[in-house]
């Protein structure tokens, strides 16, 4: 039941909270212009398909579904979730290679 969008274009606006950079480099340079340009929403099975999402489930087993994907998470290192988190977002937001973003662990 969910929809994706980035709306500025249709108000006049500029998408300037971050999604103009990080949509491209999560679902590729034409599918973000697409998105970017026209202010199109997408479905979930769509938002899947383009990598913008990792799971889509129906919405009465959204909690649930939710609660089992934090308790894989919690059942890691707690130290090897933070390392990795820090690099995964140093490496997006720096435009690194994933060996410096590591280096700077």
């Amino acid at each position: 039941q969910a929809n994706f969008a980035l709306p500025e274009p249709k108000v006049g606006l500029f998408a300037a909270a971050g999604g103009v950079v990080r949509l491209p480099r999560m679902i590729g340079y034409h599918n973000a212009l697409h998105l970017i340009l026209t202010g199109r929403p997408v479905t979930a099975p769509e938002a899947l398909r383009l990598g913008i999402c990792s799971q889509v489930v129906p919405g009465p087993q959204l909690l649930a579904a939710a609660e089992e994907l934090a308790n894989q998470v919690v059942a890691c290192s707690p130290d090897s979730i933070q390392a990795s988190l820090q690099t995964v977002k140093r490496s997006m937001a720096e435009e690194t290679s994933v060996l410096e973003a590591v280096k700077k662990q």
